[in-house]
């Protein structure tokens, strides 16, 4: 649990600082779904944990497919492919 701890902080700090000046992250919903999908991401691969860019590489597609669901399971593929 500490080190999932560890990576919600890092997930928090660049979750606040992502895309500020786009319309839509304006919206404390969608930084909230943001962050779910990462914290989700992180949680269920915790020997990756959070590296800082993800929520870089996860907000573009947050905005073209606005559907949390599509949006992570896009995320977790592409993360495999990066990964590997």
């Amino acid at each position: 649990m500490e080190a999932f701890s560890l990576n919600l902080h890092r997930i928090d700090k660049d979750v606040a600082r992502c895309d500020r000046g786009l319309d839509y992250f304006m919206d404390q919903s969608n930084l909230d779904t943001l962050r779910n999908i990462v914290t989700t991401y992180v949680w269920e691969h915790l020997d990756v944990g959070y590296m800082q860019g993800m929520c870089d590489i996860v907000a573009p597609l947050l905005v073209v497919i606005d559907d949390e669901v599509t949006v992570y399971s896009c995320f977790t593929n592409l993360m495999e492919r990066m990964i590997k």
